[in-house]
């Protein structure tokens, strides 16, 4: 019984601090932005796409991820 006790305080205790590490994602006005062409190494932006048809449902999916 003494070991389930200590289990439950451990977890809860592990709950709590997470919680109290989290924090709102604030943004700071005076950080340097980061510019896209220095994150994707100067390339330019993908352009091509393709059409997903399937069971009368068509969607267009583009090289750079997006849907």
């Amino acid at each position: 019984m003494n070991n389930k006790i200590k289990q439950i305080v451990t977890l809860s205790l592990a709950f709590f601090s997470i919680a109290l590490i989290a924090k709102e994602n604030v943004d700071n006005p005076n950080a340097t932005s980061v510019v896209n062409s220095k994150v994707a190494a100067g390339c330019s932006p993908s352009t091509s796409q393709t059409d997903l048809d399937v069971n009368n449902v068509r969607t267009i999916i583009m090289a750079g991820g997006d849907m």
